[in-house]
C-alpha cells in the first residue's frame, strides 16, 4: 500500500515502526473516503455511514485489523 500510495521502497516500509505505519494508514484511508464521498456527492449519491468495512485502529485491535485487511503484523 505505501509502495503504490507514496512509492516508497518495501526497505523504508520495514524501517517504519508499528506505530508510524498505523499512523499512515489511518490517514491514507481518512484520504480514500474522502475522495469517495467527494465522487458519490457529484453522482447526487448518498453515502451509507458506519459501513461494516470502516477500520478503527487503536491498541487494541492494532494487529488484528491490519490482518483482516491482508497485512501480516511481525513483532520484534
Amino acid at each position: 500500500m505505501f509502495c503504490n500510495e507514496y512509492g516508497w521502497t518495501v526497505e523504508q516500509v520495514f524501517d517504519s515502526t508499528k506505530e508510524q505505519i498505523g499512523l499512515l494508514v489511518g490517514s491514507i484511508m481518512k484520504r480514500k473516503q474522502a475522495d469517495i464521498k467527494f465522487q458519490a456527492d457529484l453522482h447526487g449519491a448518498e453515502m451509507k455511514s458506519g459501513s461494516k468495512n470502516d477500520v478503527v485502529l487503536d491498541e487494541k485491535n492494532f494487529d488484528s485489523s491490519f490482518k483482516k485487511m491482508g497485512i501480516n503484523v511481525v513483532e520484534e
